[in-house]
């Protein structure tokens, strides 16, 4: 798929974004849900979020510096 080089930046942006708000709206459901007294118990789950996130946040640089690599190993630069 042939993008230029502002949408290429503008959709490794949003990917990074979107990552995080998909973990902040985990994050607020589980607020959310215990202001109601309905308690998820998955021992430290904060914990383990925070982990995955930024487990997450590595895999989505890596893809990242895959793609500008592929992108200027194609132009010959």
């Amino acid at each position: 798929m042939k993008i230029g080089n502002l949408a290429f930046i503008l959709f490794c942006i949003s990917y990074l974004i979107l990552t995080y708000l998909y973990f902040e709206i985990i994050n607020q459901a589980e607020i959310f849900l215990r202001d109601r007294k309905i308690y998820l118990e998955f021992g430290h789950a904060n914990i383990v979020m925070l982990e995955v996130m930024l487990l997450c946040f590595l895999f989505a640089l890596v893809n990242i510096a895959i793609a500008i690599f592929r992108r200027y190993k194609r132009k010959g630069i």
